[in-house]
């Protein structure tokens, strides 16, 4: 199976995402803890493909969503007002360093992408820091 790029663009993330507008925050703070006490070569696919779509989130509580972000997500987004604390921001900028540090990442997205990759990894990092 070859990486899809972008943070809501494949099956995990999907998953993740009902699991989000059912749980929450927390299912933030399990998505990005789970990846970043994983050991970095046992660090799969899903684990990463639902730390993405936790850091997006994050990103969007922030004020800077992506442009593919599901609507049943902006919904929660608009009708919950919870703060990202630094933790959380903190947590999110560290699966993104995680992932991208990832041989097991490495070899799930195919070379000729590689670059836009790394280009969507550091365009997500810009809008966590904005």
């Amino acid at each position: 199976m070859s990486w899809v790029i972008g943070g809501f663009r494949d099956d995990d993330a999907q998953r993740w995402v009902e699991q989000f507008t059912d749980e929450g925050l927390s299912a933030i703070s399990e998505a990005l803890t789970s990846l970043i006490e994983a050991d970095q070569d046992e660090l799969d696919e899903s684990q990463c493909h639902a730390a993405l779509a936790a850091v997006e989130v994050v990103a969007a509580l922030l004020g800077e969503p992506s442009d593919d972000l599901p609507e049943e997500v902006q919904e929660w987004v608009e009708e919950n007002e919870d703060p990202v604390d630094d933790g959380i921001r903190k947590k999110s900028a560290s699966a993104l360093e995680r992932i991208e540090e990832s041989g097991e990442v490495r070899s799930l997205v195919p070379q000729e992408d590689w670059g836009r990759f790394q280009s969507y990894l550091s365009h997500l990092k810009q809008r966590l820091e904005a």
